[in-house]
């Protein structure tokens, strides 16, 4: 049996293979083993919705926006009321595209609005779950056949817009002939219309928490005989005003 001999370069050859693996070996097993972690990450199971997601929305969520209560027009435990969103117009989530989605900007800890109002805060680490959940196309067992179209709700906002006539009336504003209709139909009559300063008084305070200045009060008493003309040229000068909104 051949014994090791530093002279004998076939031996020597093998006993430095198993003895001390050059580092350029374990480079290449260890750049192998990071590949097949990320393919693995990479395609690792989807987001489960009833054990990731569903939790998080019924802690977060569900108090304002669930079966009982539904704030700005939009409830959370319905794949097909996040599709079709609440009164902001946007959808919650666009299945597949987290860019879209407005839930999650109003998520972030960067959103001046940031949900829910009262607390406590979704992680850094919900979030990104929640971001991944969408990008997987925001599977929901049972209600992945349902659409945004399909949402029922009495809510006001989730009603479809029909133009509706007005009723018979004497009225100016053909808004005020509804009124008249339902006073009538409760037996009741319209209480009598107010002098035309406590009009102006009224509209001030309600389009800028600001009385009238004298200025504005003679103005509007210079027009005896147009009061309505005057009284919209009035809303039109108040809502021109940087004191329309102001804080």
């Amino acid at each position: 049996m051949p014994t090791f001999s530093p002279s004998n370069p076939r031996l020597r050859s093998h006993h430095a293979y198993f003895s001390a693996p050059p580092l350029r070996n374990v480079g290449v097993v260890f750049a192998a083993c990071l590949v097949a972690f990320s393919i693995s990450h990479a395609h690792g199971d989807l987001v489960d919705y009833q054990k990731q997601i569903q939790p998080l929305l019924q802690q977060h969520c569900y108090k304002c926006h669930g079966l009982e209560t539904q704030e700005s027009g939009i409830r959370f435990d319905r794949r097909s009321a996040l599709l079709r969103g609440g009164d902001t117009g946007q959808p919650a989530i666009v299945a597949g595209d987290p860019t879209k989605s407005h839930l999650l900007a109003v998520l972030s800890p960067e959103s001046e609005a940031r949900m829910p109002p009262d607390g406590p805060y979704l992680t850094l680490a919900d979030i990104r779950m929640l971001k991944r959940w969408i990008s997987e196309g925001a599977n929901w067992p049972d209600q992945m056949h349902l659409k945004a179209s399909d949402v029922t709700s009495d809510h006001w906002s989730l009603q479809q817009i029909k133009r509706k006539i007005p009723p018979a009336g004497t009225t100016v504003n053909p808004i005020d002939t509804f009124i008249d209709a339902q006073l009538e139909t409760a037996g009741l009559q319209r209480s009598d219309r107010a002098d035309p300063i406590t009009q102006l008084r009224r509209l001030h305070l309600v389009l800028t928490g600001l009385p009238p200045t004298p200025q504005d009060l003679q103005r509007f008493q210079d027009n005896p005989g147009k009061i309505d003309a005057a009284y919209a040229a009035a809303v039109e000068r108040l809502l021109d005003s940087p004191h329309y909104g102001e804080r």
